[in-house]
């Protein structure tokens, strides 16, 4: 079932996660969202693009950390 609070198309269960990760971020910070989901377009297997605007440069890992995350296939990170 799609979210009806969620700003961008998607699964009730993905914007929950979604926020636990966005609940991380930091004071000052910004996350933009674009492409399909944002513009209410996407197709079931559609990814969700998300920009962090951040006033420092941001370790490529985060917000996940060796312990919490794997390399998913073609190289992404995926919580695990």
């Amino acid at each position: 079932m799609a979210s009806p609070n969620a700003p961008v198309q998607m699964q009730a269960a993905d914007w929950l996660e979604l926020q636990g990760l966005l609940a991380r971020i930091e004071p000052g910070w910004q996350v933009l969202a674009f492409g399909s989901r944002a513009r209410f377009q996407a197709k079931p297997h559609s990814d969700l693009d998300l920009a962090i605007v951040a006033p420092q440069a941001l370790s490529l890992a985060w917000p996940f950390s060796a312990t919490t995350s794997t390399r998913c296939p073609g190289g992404a990170w995926c919580a695990g």
